[in-house]
């Protein structure tokens, strides 16, 4: 079977970098090319590489159609799925397809705002090192972004959502006029450990920012309540 596209095999070749050591002469290396599976399978039965299919995501995204069979993809759901099943080196995994596709279709015609993405996925996680090595390489005002595709939530509502609470305190402390005697002691002494400024005065402060529900960090966090009604006080301007 292969990929509708492309007409390979849907196998993705790893690069080799297996290297073994002789015990009984000089080291030696070997490289052998290994393949794993890279099959996504579309409810029309068409099979695809899975970057096969992201490079249609703008065609996709628009006319919500198979390209290759051009059947109607989306179910009669409310709210519309995609259901697909991609088969990796993990096994086979079932996910929707739509909002990934979404996304991908945003961020062709919108470039500028990977990075920006990329701090709020973050953010959902909890990766403070990722989002001070990110903070740290871009240049643009990423802190503030509102995403058009999350309902206008900035990265301060993501991690308020996912209760990442020390995503919070950096996030007030590159981005909002928080006295620095509010601040948890452990996140100055991190913040300076990592070399992260303080960035009062930049822009907006982030505790100001409304979604497109028009809520603050703060009013979402009051939302919580037990430990984030608190914090809500920090959060509020």
């Amino acid at each position: 079977m292969s990929c509708r596209t492309c007409s390979h095999p849907l196998t993705l070749s790893l690069a080799p970098d297996s290297s073994s050591e002789s015990s009984a002469g000089p080291s030696t290396t070997t490289t052998t090319t290994e393949t794993v599976p890279d099959d996504l399978l579309l409810p029309c039965t068409c099979h695809f590489h899975w970057q096969c299919l992201l490079d249609h995501s703008p065609t996709i995204a628009l006319s919500l159609r198979c390209p290759a069979c051009d059947t109607h993809l989306p179910t009669p759901s409310d709210p519309p799925t995609i259901p697909a099943t991609y088969t990796s080196e993990g096994g086979p995994s079932a996910l929707d397809l739509l909002p990934i596709l979404t996304e991908e279709a945003f961020l062709a015609s919108n470039p500028e705002a990977r990075p920006a993405r990329a701090l709020h996925t973050l953010a959902a996680e909890g990766d403070v090192e990722g989002m001070v090595d990110l903070l740290g390489d871009v240049e643009e005002d990423v802190v503030r972004w509102r995403d058009p595709l999350n309902g206008g939530r900035t990265a301060l509502h993501v991690a308020v959502e996912a209760g990442r609470e020390e995503v919070v305190w950096l996030l007030l402390w590159v981005g909002s006029g928080v006295e620095e005697g509010r601040f948890p002691e452990v996140v100055v002494q991190l913040a300076g450990e990592m070399g992260v400024g303080r960035g009062e005065g930049v822009g907006e402060d982030v505790r100001g920012l409304r979604d497109g529900a028009g809520r603050v960090a703060g009013e979402v966090a009051r939302g919580m309540g037990g430990a984030w009604g608190g914090l809500a006080e920090v959060l509020t301007l």
